[in-house]
This record gives C-alpha cells, structure tokens and sequence, in this order.
C-alpha cells in the first residue's frame, strides 16, 4: 500500500456535474457540449466505449466523424476561403496582364496582396502561407 489511496468518485448530481473543469472553449458548439456534459445527457450514448468499424475509418478525411459533419454542412475555415479570392486574383491578374490592362492590374495586384498578409496570419501551418507578387509576374515569357 502506497501515499495512494484510490479514491471513490464524487457524487454527480444528475442536473449539475460540478466536478467538471469549465470549458475552454468560446465558440457555440463548445458551449453546447460543455452543457450537454454538465448535464450528463452524454453519459449513456449508444455505443459509448465500443471500437470504430474499418469502413467508418476508412470515409472521409480520414474518418474524422467532426470533420465530415463540417464538410457535409458546407462549412469552410475563413482561411480557405481567402485562400480563394487570392486563386481568383491570381487568375484575374493574369487575363488582366495578357490583356494589356496594367493600371486595373496594378489595382488588384495591391488587394491580392492585402489578401495574402490576412491569410498568412490565419492558416493552421506555414505550409500554406503564399508569397506577396508583383506585376512582372504574371507577365508571360
């Protein structure tokens, strides 16, 4: 026998788990989930604690059962979102270019650039960072 002694679990009253840290998170849905468990609406889920079929981790990214709900419901990170309209600039630019337009070109080329600093500053890894451009480049050899 250690200093350890196991120590029986405090009682939960079923309206309120008050043992529970408060949640760290300040969106929505992590209020929504730190009530359902405070709750306890998710002590007894269907399933709880079994192991996950081959073929559910095997769909989607991954199997990510979070992930594919996001993706189902269209949603998209603002950081990808801007990583568009900088694709979108990028085309823009080169028609732009081709066509002989350098003051619109030079315009959107200063936006695209402003884009690029905010998506820098949001993606989830520099991976995915882009570089500031210039004129010149969309100029084709």
């Amino acid at each position: 026998m250690g200093i350890f002694k196991r120590q029986p679990p405090p009682a939960r009253p079923a309206s309120l788990r008050e043992d529970l840290p408060p949640s760290v998170g300040e969106g929505r849905i992590e209020s929504v989930l730190d009530q359902a468990v405070r709750t306890g609406a998710l002590d007894d889920v269907a399933g709880k604690g079994a192991p996950l079929s081959a073929e559910y981790l095997r769909e989607g990214e991954g199997g990510f059962l979070m992930a594919k709900i996001l993706k189902e419901q269209g949603f998209v990170p603002d950081w990808a979102v801007i990583g568009q309209a900088v694709d979108a600039a990028d085309e823009r630019l080169t028609q732009l270019v081709a066509e002989g337009r350098d003051g619109e070109a030079q315009e959107l080329l200063g936006q695209r650039n402003q884009l690029v600093k905010k998506l820098n500053a949001a993606v989830p890894s520099p991976v995915l960072q882009r570089g500031q451009r210039r004129l010149a480049f969309y100029r084709r050899p």
